[in-house]
């Protein structure tokens, strides 16, 4: 909203829909993250009737997914793969092994239904309110690459780190010309961005650490994609893709 406000974006920002959009009970504890313009321009367009019976239809199969997500898959992967397979590394020991590989799966996946699934309570709740409240997951394992993962998982937060991070540090650094390269720049803001991220979660070394590897896999990702797309160039450019095209 800060930076909005200076930006001239958001130009009539009043005291009481902001304490009415910062203390919105159903995003409130966890999310998901709405946009303040978002959020008001709801509040302000009450929903016809048939929006309305829409959003309760909606908001009920919410509740349903999110009971499931939540209270049935989470525990289920907790108590039969998360716990017995946490126990096991520590039994066997050392930096590595088989059944930390196990911890990692099914610690993803746990976390992946446990959020999702709150998620969709809030969302439901909200809906229930008449606040379209956005979505937090979109099948975030079935990305294919960890860029598009981050378009899919915890949506609201990446977006906003995306916007608000990202987008204004690559804003910042190239009309300084701090770097010479694009490649470069965007890489050093992901590099930023995810560390913020990390320091977001958590002020310990396993959430930064995270984060910095994250950047780097987001930054090695980008040079792959580039050198794919370099490849379909030269190879549309030969006599051999002239006459496949």
């Amino acid at each position: 909203m800060i930076m909005e406000m200076r930006n001239g974006v958001l130009k009539d920002v009043k005291v009481w829909p902001t304490i009415r959009f910062l203390m919105f009970m159903p995003t409130l504890s966890s999310g998901p993250i709405d946009r303040y313009r978002r959020f008001e321009a709801d509040y302000e367009q009450v929903p016809d009737r048939q929006r309305y019976l829409d959003f309760v239809q909606s908001a009920t199969w919410n509740i349903m997914l999110g009971f499931f997500y939540k209270f049935i898959v989470a525990y289920l992967i907790s108590a039969k793969f998360l716990i017995p397979f946490k126990k096991a590394a520590l039994l066997e020991g050392g930096i590595f092994n088989l059944p930390t590989l196990g911890v990692m799966y099914s610690y993803g996946l746990y976390l992946f239904f446990d959020f999702a699934g709150y998620s969709l309570f809030a969302i439901a709740i909200s809906k229930f309110m008449g606040i379209d409240t956005p979505i937090n997951f979109n099948k975030p394992f079935m990305a294919k690459n960890l860029k598009e993962f981050w378009n899919r998982w915890h949506m609201t937060l990446s977006f906003w780190f995306r916007d608000y991070v990202f987008m204004r540090l690559v804003l910042v650094l190239t009309r300084n010309k701090v770097f010479k390269n694009r490649n470069v720049t965007s890489g050093f803001a992901y590099m930023v961005d995810m560390l913020l991220m990390g320091f977001w979660h958590g002020v310990t070394w396993w959430y930064i650490l995270y984060g910095f590897l994250h950047a780097l896999v987001l930054i090695i990702n980008d040079w792959w994609l580039r050198q794919k797309k370099q490849k379909n160039r030269d190879r549309k450019k030969s006599w051999f893709g002239t006459i496949t095209k």
